[in-house]
């Protein structure tokens, strides 16, 4: 028993910290200097080299500011992954809400008869 909770704690410990306000900040700019290689389509070997060029830039330079917690390219690269998958999700509830609002009747209060008064 005490080794499964010697690896659960290690995992924790492994844990980088989170990514601040201002770590966030400077990787979206980063990012954004560099977009145009970073979200190309190609897949080329010159364009998958130009990507990965572009992601060691900007790790470089995260990693050379001062007030950024030293973060890997891997990790990084794994942030915007993820930022991108969440705002997807954001803007696909969004959409199924406003599709589940357009096709609410306005003038039907059917759905008051259950409920309490």
């Amino acid at each position: 028993m005490g080794s499964d909770d010697d690896s659960s704690q290690k995992v924790i410990e492994d844990r980088a910290n989170p990514f601040t306000p201002f770590e966030k900040s400077l990787l979206f700019e980063l990012i954004n200097s560099k977009k145009n290689v970073i979200e190309s389509k190609e897949s080329d070997y010159g364009s998958h080299r130009s990507r990965r060029k572009a992601w060691a830039d900007i790790a470089l330079k995260f990693q050379s500011t001062n007030g950024a917690s030293y973060r890997t390219e891997a990790q990084l690269k794994r942030f915007w992954s993820n930022c991108k998958v969440r705002a997807k999700k954001k803007v696909t509830m969004f959409v199924m809400l406003q599709q589940t609002l357009n096709n609410f009747p306005e003038n039907d209060t059917s759905y008051l008869l259950g409920c309490p008064s």
